[in-house]
């Protein structure tokens, strides 16, 4: 347990929540740029990434933080649905993107609560 985080995420990830978020954040940026380079196959492979590791945050947050879960199992299906529509599904992957910055923001406050 982290001094003055007397209860919270850091006892189920270790510490900060980025670090173990990285790779679900850097695939996540590799969708938007796929889509745009007409690289569909690549953008359905970053999003399938993004979303395994979305499901896997949520776990690992649930119960620290049930509403951080809920936001990355909100990211992880807005996701899915967009990548089911690419080349389309733009407005889904912002979506996503959004529910997963605001996840992160949730899991953190829980992590070490003020």
């Amino acid at each position: 347990m982290r001094a003055g985080c007397p209860i919270g995420l850091s006892d189920h990830v270790g510490g900060s929540v980025e670090p173990a978020g990285e790779p679900v954040v850097m695939a996540m940026q590799l969708v938007k740029p796929a889509l745009a380079a007409q690289k569909v196959d690549d953008a359905r492979s970053a999003a399938e990434a993004a979303t395994k590791g979305m499901t896997t945050m949520g776990d690992l947050v649930g119960s620290a933080s049930p509403e951080a879960k809920q936001l990355f199992l909100a990211a992880a299906t807005e996701l899915t649905q967009a990548a089911s529509q690419f080349p389309a599904g733009g407005p889904l992957v912002d979506q996503a993107k959004r529910d997963l910055d605001q996840a992160f923001v949730v899991a953190e406050a829980a992590r070490c609560p003020e």
